[in-house]
């Protein structure tokens, strides 16, 4: 029997946590979801955490989709392709040649709406959070995810040398129309560069607003993963 897995990267304030209701849905004998902690020190640091846990579940046999949602989407393309059988971009920036820059896809209001202090960290409130994250949530679920989110490190340059990891392994990019902090049009425009994409009618965080759709949209993806051999 074939083992797949799923790794999950969170983006910018976020953690494992934000995955919960997925890997809930997701997580079977056939199916190993595991997520990685971010923000060790910087960007080269958190793919290196990535890279550490792909290669743990490539050497339990697994064949791994690995899953970045928003800044994660940075991580996972400094990424090289060995032992990833796919890579899935959601709602976030993609470094490659020939794609926009990553200033240009997200929301301004946005950007304005950060607080960065002088060394580095960024900071969001309550209010930043609803209007760009959550506001199709419920509103049960936008206060535990509110209470959870902390500050992060803002990445240095984020270009990476070498072939993009979209065009090494099979890759998917999963579009959210409603989004209101990755800019819908952005995203579709880098879906243009992906083997496979699809969207969602959902705000930036369908995880929380639509598990049900996003599981659905992730078991496609592993059904496009290549078994190991």
């Amino acid at each position: 029997m074939t083992i797949r897995a799923l790794l999950f990267v969170h983006g910018a304030f976020h953690g494992p946590w934000c995955w919960d209701e997925i890997v809930r849905r997701m997580q079977s004998p056939e199916v190993v979801c595991r997520c990685v902690e971010l923000y060790r020190g910087g960007l080269e640091e958190d793919a290196a955490a990535v890279r550490e846990e792909v290669d743990a579940l490539a050497s339990e046999g697994c064949s791994v989709a690995v899953v970045g949602h928003s800044l994660g989407c940075v991580s996972l393309s400094h990424l090289g392709p060995e032992r990833i059988g796919h890579a899935v971009f959601l709602a976030g920036p993609v470094v490659g040649p020939g794609l926009p820059d990553v200033q240009e896809g997200v929301e301004p209001r946005f950007i304005a709406s950060v607080d960065t202090s002088d060394d580095g960290v960024m900071t969001i409130d309550a209010a930043v959070a609803r209007e760009f994250f959550y506001h199709d949530c419920d509103p049960e679920m936008t206060e535990w995810a509110i209470g959870k989110l902390r500050p992060n490190l803002a990445y240095g340059p984020l270009s990476r040398p070498g072939p993009p990891l979209y065009e090494s392994v099979p890759s998917t990019y999963l579009w959210c129309d409603h989004d209101r902090a990755v800019l819908p049009d952005y995203q579709r425009e880098i879906a243009r560069h992906m083997r496979y994409s699809e969207g969602f009618a959902t705000s930036h965080s369908p995880m929380l607003s639509a598990p049900d759709e996003l599981s659905a949209a992730l078991m496609r993806v592993l059904e496009r993963t290549p078994a190991r051999g």
